[in-house]
């Protein structure tokens, strides 16, 4: 186990952890669309629990170092993202269409910025293939949140 891979899946476990609270602060902030920010919110925390499981296997070898290939610095910087996102929330009273924005803009960042082409090779192994799940959720998150803004006449602001 090398102590820069467990610091960067560390930082990742963190990103989702808040990103989980995110959604679920939307949740209470949005009650006319709660179940669109929980189904959100449970998703990122199951990204977390597997996250802890693939922690764990740092400690046997069996999680790669090419697995999260992203610079350290790239992953800190998607933690400011998101932790800076929480505290907006927190402190400001956030239209429907600001909050989707915002999120919309985390969902990419994460997607982009995580486990990169690894991720997107084929595999045998299990723990690669958990992992592959969650850029792919995070990829359907982007789906979803702009299919909700579609619905509710908010545009994209030019976010990608």
């Amino acid at each position: 186990m090398t102590n820069v891979l467990a610091e960067k899946v560390k930082v990742c476990i963190a990103i989702e952890a808040t990103t989980a609270e995110i959604y679920h602060l939307l949740s209470a902030r949005f009650p006319g669309t709660k179940a669109f920010w929980r189904e959100l919110a449970l998703s990122e925390e199951n990204h977390t629990n597997i996250l802890v499981v693939g922690a764990g296997y740092l400690k046997t070898g069996e999680l790669p170092e090419c697995v999260v290939p992203a610079s350290q610095e790239l992953i800190d910087e998607t933690f400011r993202l998101v932790r800076n996102a929480k505290s907006e929330i927190m402190e400001k009273q956030l239209s429907l269409a600001d909050a989707l924005t915002l999120v919309l803009k985390i969902e990419n960042s994460i997607a982009e910025n995580y486990f990169q082409e690894v991720m997107r090779s084929e595999t045998d192994s299990p723990v690669i293939e958990k992992l592959q799940k969650i850029r792919k959720d995070e990829l359907t998150h982007v789906e979803k949140i702009e299919e909700f803004m579609k619905r509710a006449g908010v545009g994209t602001g030019g976010i990608n």
